[in-house]
């Protein structure tokens, strides 16, 4: 089911049957061109379709906590089974690790960024598995499992920390295999830990993570927290580092807005890496952010009519009327990163159309302007 899904999910997006950004397109087209290249002796990459499966049950076994559907399995979108079975479902052909070990996913406020991730992080403690395709008899789960959630500082790391302990409490077949304590939670028979990391964490030992989510990284002065984390990496057969944001300020010492444009040469191959899977959702250069009809673009909820989806337009569309009917450019800016994930500057004027882009664009050499004065 993942490999139907997700491919068809790329193909829908490339030809235009799904309304999507230039960056989706990209991510979308770079799946279907490594089926193509499935087979070839410099790609030694597939898609295992048993290994993309096991992400998609394992979220019907977990629970909304909050919201409409507040107990309910969670049924997955198919842009969030696209996003989930490329990074899960995409295998070295010999010895099953995953092709990817980060994930950078840029996604508008709404869209179901913490229910994603909540589910990651206890896949991580109870089902994450490694066995070579073809043969799952051979499956192995990791020993003393470790998640680590990082954040900018100590509450929001427990609130996403918490989160993931909600769900586990609220699905029955998680909290089955989880010991889960007030300010723990570990594996019954494989120990291990779900652990929070923030600049406020006294100890910021990187670990060994199986499994790393570093939250809304645009809220991150520094990249200490994903620094720290990265230095547990290598210590496990596979690890999957996930950075979860929405937009933020695109001021030049942002650790989050220069890894979105390194992302963005990933996807136009400026920077060739099979490793990193980038999927960035916002409105285009050139959208106008008043024609209500391009918004899908950055809410991928929009795909499905439901209650959900219906009450978050209705608020989007709200402070949209707020923001722009005041005049105020603070509200403006926020509401363009919070609502169509556009990276804004501090500056006052950036919300009007690309002029400080051109603006930019006009630069020349310091010598060059010397010669023409």
């Amino acid at each position: 089911m993942g490999v139907y899904v997700a491919t068809q999910y790329a193909i829908d997006v490339v030809f235009g049957d799904k309304k999507a950004c230039k960056w989706e397109r990209l991510a979308c087209n770079r799946h279907l061109a490594d089926l193509e290249k499935q087979g070839q002796k410099d790609f030694p990459y597939i898609f295992d379709e048993s290994r993309a499966d096991r992400i998609i049950e394992w979220f019907k076994i977990c629970r909304h906590v909050r919201g409409p559907f507040a107990g309910q399995s969670i049924n997955l979108e198919e842009w969030q089974i696209f996003d989930l079975t490329n990074i899960f479902g995409w295998v070295h052909k010999d010895t099953g690790k995953t092709k990817y070990k980060t994930a950078y996913i840029r996604v508008a406020r709404g869209n179901t960024k913490s229910t994603m991730m909540s589910g990651v992080a206890n896949y991580g403690m109870c089902a994450d598995a490694l066995y070579p395709p073809g043969k799952i008899d051979e499956v192995r789960y990791e020993a003393s499992p470790e998640v680590i959630i990082g954040a900018v500082d100590r509450e929001q790391a427990n609130i996403v920390w918490g989160d993931a302990r909600e769900m586990a409490i609220a699905s029955p077949a998680i909290a089955q295999r989880l010991d889960i304590k007030k300010g723990s939670v570990t594996h019954k028979t494989r120990g291990g830990k779900m652990r929070r990391l923030s600049k406020d964490s006294s100890n910021k030992d990187g670990g060994s993570p199986c499994i790393i989510v570093i939250d809304e990284y645009h809220a991150h002065s520094t990249s200490l927290i994903k620094d720290v984390t990265a230095s547990g990496k290598g210590k496990r057969a596979q690890c999957l580092e996930f950075i979860i944001t929405t937009a933020g300020e695109d001021s030049e010492n942002s650790p989050c807005f220069k890894e979105d444009n390194i992302c963005k040469k990933i996807l136009t191959g400026e920077i060739p890496n099979e490793s990193y899977f980038v999927m960035i959702r916002e409105i285009d250069d050139g959208d106008d952010p008043h024609d209500k009809d391009c918004w899908i673009k950055a809410n991928p909820m929009f795909q499905e009519k439901n209650e959900y989806t219906e009450e978050l337009l209705n608020i989007i569309t709200d402070e949209y009327e707020l923001a722009f009917g005041s005049g105020d450019p603070s509200k403006i800016r926020q509401w363009m990163i919070k609502r169509v994930n556009r990276f804004q500057s501090g500056a006052e004027n950036k919300y009007f159309t690309g002029c400080m882009d051109k603006w930019k664009a006009l630069a020349i050499p310091r010598k060059d302007f010397l010669e023409l004065v």
